[in-house]
């Protein structure tokens, strides 16, 4: 990006405000007070930095290596989510990149070292189970841009007019023609005063209900009842072939939907049952948790149709991603599309 930023090409970045953290400006004093978490985050910070290993981090080596340093210097105009004024949205939780107004990347891939290719120091990390797709459509990449101008708004230094979460506007599901693939895009947030069926989760129930034979299912949270219910009929009632795999620690977690599918509830710490969970009276057999490495995580958001449609993008299957963060979803009906994400699922 700085490379191509210094070519003359236009770079704009938007991230998220809780990860932009100015590791390099703490005292040591200030490191012995993060909480566990956050030390290590500044250990892997500071030891992807020292590239000879010398214990020391050299003004060269913060220049080339730590990622807002080096925008800064190179000039890439960036923001985060609190241009709007606030202390930020719930979530800038898209992961996206327009380039040349021609092609879209995106999917459930975090630009992060530990999701691409595994944590330091950690020798069975190999990164998390991820996926990117590219779409070459200027259509759609207009789409993409809109949704980027409005959290962009005049830029930094500018008069906090960005838009993140429900400061938007909500938009209805667009379709767009990719080559040999249809393409419907929404993005997320929908305000509460929004019908379900006009959200990004109400996009994702549309097709799901066109399900004949099967869905697949590889998610990282799942918590959306509206979807559970809606899988819970088409498994019980229509008989189509089910299988998913979720991430360990959000698959047991006591709001997850994993648990409905598996007809079973938990308890809180007082010993009470949630009476909005729904346990499946028949449970799906075929679900279950991946072995991963020690930190690696199943990152995926994506769900395979009859081996037809792929539902992917930014958005975990949850109230959260659905009516608080900035997301965005596809449905992309492509037998080719499914075959690779099938194979994936595999």
């Amino acid at each position: 990006m700085a490379e191509r930023h210094k070519a003359g090409v236009k770079v704009r970045w938007i991230t998220e405000n809780d990860y932009v953290k100015p590791w390099g400006s703490l005292t040591l004093d200030e490191v012995a007070d993060l909480d566990p978490n956050n030390q290590d985050l500044w250990a892997e910070w500071v030891d992807l930095i020292d590239v000879n290993k010398d214990g020391e981090l050299s003004p060269e080596e913060v220049d080339e290596r730590e990622i807002y340093t080096l925008f800064n210097n190179s000039g890439i105009p960036w923001i985060d989510d609190t241009a709007d004024g606030s202390k930020g949205s719930d979530l800038m939780h898209h992961k996206f990149i327009v380039v040349d107004g021609k092609k879209v990347v995106t999917g459930s891939v975090n630009f992060t070292l530990s999701g691409m290719h595994g944590d330091m120091g950690v020798p069975d990390s190999f990164g998390n189970a991820e996926h990117l797709v590219v779409l070459d459509s200027s259509e759609l990449a207009n789409l993409y841009t809109q949704e980027f101008n409005l959290m962009w708004g005049d830029g930094p230094g500018g008069l906090n007019n960005s838009q993140f979460g429900l400061k938007k506007v909500d938009r209805p599901t667009q379709t767009v023609q990719v080559g040999d693939a249809q393409v419907q895009v929404h993005f997320s947030p929908s305000s509460a005063g929004v019908p379900y069926a006009q959200t990004s989760g109400g996009m994702i129930a549309t097709v799901l209900k066109q399900a004949q034979k099967s869905v697949d299912l590889a998610q990282f949270v799942f918590s959306d009842q509206d979807l559970s219910n809606l899988l819970g009929n088409l498994y019980q009632e229509r008989g189509i072939q089910l299988r998913g795999a979720f991430h360990p620690v959000f698959a047991t977690q006591r709001y997850s939907s994993t648990l409905d599918m598996w007809g079973l509830k938990i308890a809180d710490s007082q010993c009470k049952l949630d009476p909005n969970l729904y346990p499946w009276l028949k449970p799906a057999t075929q679900l279950g948790i991946p072995r991963l490495g020690q930190t690696d995580k199943l990152h995926h958001k994506f769900a395979v149709i009859d081996k037809d449609y792929v539902v992917t993008g930014s958005q975990n299957w949850s109230n959260a991603g659905n009516r608080q963060n900035d997301e965005n979803v596809l449905a992309i009906r492509s037998p080719v599309v499914a075959a690779h994400f099938t194979q994936e699922m595999e």
